[in-house]
């Protein structure tokens, strides 16, 4: 039972953390899989009419052919000019799988009632492995294939044929189960490795917070969606004061140790403002507000002093750490980046040194 639940659990983060990324693989698993299947329609579909002579046969092929061609088409425009949504495109890889195997149910069971047939159980093992969907979701919809295609045998196969395919379809259901579990366990613990690898990757180890590389990516992409929505969106630019002499002073372990205190309190803000905060370089953070105007991010930059205050974050003789705040903030337009505002608020940065430290300076 623990392990039951521990492979819920497992699951629930891989599809919550990874949306992105299953999504992508999975529309480009789409593309391919409904353009060979159309491939396989149409030659394995010509060679089956010159082999066996059935007109029935034939119809099933192209009717396939037919529904498929469409959804080659729009599986290869979609997601090419804005990110795949994810219920989206597993909505559309459970209708390929559906697809897949009713070609497989319509040509095993309606042209040859009287023939034992292999070609279902072939498709059910090559279809559960293509997506990647939680375990429950992939389950369930071979399972209700699995139902329809064992009552439509019972009404339309012969006795004899009847037995091989019952046989053949609940001992390949079984079996794809526990296939499928193997499949899944195998898919979450590559997963669990990979946001293990791109937690460090993208995290500052002193600080827990993001690191240059997250920074730019998270903090760049919602400046693209206030060029585009014609939002504001301000930057925060911080910097402990006097930093360098309380490394001369005190040693780098202690000066460690200040960075380490000041990323518990910047985190905690972070979460409370639902924005990135990071570690822009040395003593430097970073955090943007997306949406936000330059006085509001200056408001922002106050509310963080405040906190700092009562934290009472000391050095170790007692003295008060402090922190000055720049503040820069615009509306994108079509040429202005990221970099541009960061640079302007580093500079209103500069201006909150030269004013006495320990204060924000906006534009």
């Amino acid at each position: 039972m623990e392990k039951i639940k521990a492979f819920h659990q497992r699951g629930r983060r891989y599809f919550s953390q990874l949306r992105r990324e299953v999504a992508r693989s999975n529309l480009t698993m789409l593309r391919r899989v409904s353009f060979a299947f159309e491939l396989f329609l149409v030659l394995y579909g010509a060679a089956a009419g010159a082999i066996f002579h059935s007109a029935d046969l034939n119809w099933y092929y192209l009717l396939f052919a037919g529904i498929n061609l469409p959804m080659v088409f729009f599986f290869f425009w979609y997601g090419r000019r804005s990110e795949p949504s994810y219920p989206v495109v597993q909505g559309l890889s459970i209708l390929m799988v559906v697809a897949v195997l009713g070609f497989a149910i319509c040509i095993c069971l309606f042209p040859y009632p009287d023939r034992p047939s292999i070609f279902f159980p072939l498709a059910y093992m090559l279809v559960s492995v293509l997506f990647t969907m939680p375990l429950w979701q992939i389950a369930l919809t071979l399972t209700a294939e699995t139902g329809l295609y064992l009552a439509l045998a019972l009404r339309i196969k012969t006795p004899d044929a009847l037995a091989y395919d019952v046989s053949g379809a609940v001992t390949t259901w079984l079996l794809g189960f526990f296939f499928l579990y193997w499949v899944n366990d195998l898919r979450l613990r590559d997963g669990e490795i990979r946001l293990e690898l791109e937690h460090i990757s993208r995290t500052d180890p002193l600080t827990g917070l993001l690191n240059r590389r997250a920074m730019e990516d998270n903090m760049v992409r919602g400046y693209r969606r206030c060029q585009k929505g014609g939002m504001s969106v301000a930057v925060v630019m911080l910097d402990i004061d006097d930093f360098k002499q309380f490394n001369d002073r005190f040693g780098h372990p202690a000066g460690d140790r200040c960075l380490m205190e000041l990323g518990r309190v910047l985190n905690r803000f972070a979460e409370e403002q639902g924005v990135f905060v990071a570690r822009y370089g040395g003593e430097e953070f970073i955090f943007s507000l997306p949406g936000s105007t330059g006085a509001e991010g200056v408001r922002a930059g106050e509310e963080l002093l405040e906190r700092i205050r009562q934290e009472n974050l000391r050095a170790p003789d007692g003295v008060p750490i402090t922190l000055s705040v720049g503040v820069a903030a615009e509306i994108p337009t079509g040429e202005g980046t990221f970099a541009a505002l960061v640079e302007r608020a580093d500079a209103a940065l500069y201006r909150a040194k030269a004013r006495g430290k320990n204060c924000v300076a906006g534009e």
